[in-house]
């Protein structure tokens, strides 16, 4: 989407529900339950994610170099890859359930990327 930053913004055809499921299982051990429990850059994982969703899509499919993360989540095929991540990040395009850190910044209403899963 040319007016969206960096011309990122999600599909449509996500299922959220799934998507905060599978961050439970795979991810809030380590990002916690609301994805502040580690600071990426100062930031929390859903802010991470609403702004740089494209980045973060790499990092879960290779893990994070130099760090102890690796790829938390298996996927049967590509297909099934495409579809769980996207499921991951609508997900995290919910402010309330992944907010932005204590007096940190986030996205703001209306933002493109996070298209019509923006909450």
């Amino acid at each position: 989407m040319p007016d969206a930053p960096k011309h990122y913004t999600l599909l449509p055809g996500a299922d959220a529900a799934r998507g905060a499921k599978i961050f439970a299982d795979r991810c809030a051990g380590c990002h916690g339950g609301d994805g502040r429990g580690i600071s990426l850059d100062g930031s929390s994982a859903g802010v991470y994610a609403r702004e740089l969703g494209y980045e973060v899509w790499l990092k879960i499919l290779n893990g994070q170099p130099g760090t102890g993360m690796h790829r938390e989540i298996t996927f049967t095929s590509g297909k099934d890859a495409a579809q769980t991540i996207l499921d991951l990040l609508a997900a995290m395009c919910d402010r309330e359930a992944f907010p932005a850190p204590e007096g940190g910044k986030d996205v703001a209403d209306g933002d493109l990327r996070c298209g019509a899963y923006l909450r």
